[in-house]
């Protein structure tokens, strides 16, 4: 398994913290992510993420997710 790179580390931690949809710009704007590498890296981060079930795509939206919290069961 590769190491992950700072740019990974940065991305994965803003996620973590998110509590809402967020976009590709918030993300590029709130981290400071520019240039072609880093954004086609921001983007193969978050569809690593949405492939591993962790998050979910706006459907009415491009680009835009949230962070997947499965719903806690209720016992009565």
């Amino acid at each position: 398994m590769r190491p992950q790179s700072q740019l990974t580390k940065r991305i994965l931690a803003w996620i973590e913290k998110s509590n809402s949809w967020f976009s590709y710009w918030a993300i590029d704007a709130d981290l400071g992510i520019e240039g072609k590498k880093s954004k086609t890296l921001r983007r193969v981060v978050i569809k690593r993420l949405y492939d591993q079930g962790k998050l979910l795509k706006a459907p009415d939206r491009t680009g835009v997710y949230k962070k997947f919290t499965p719903a806690k069961r209720m016992v009565f």
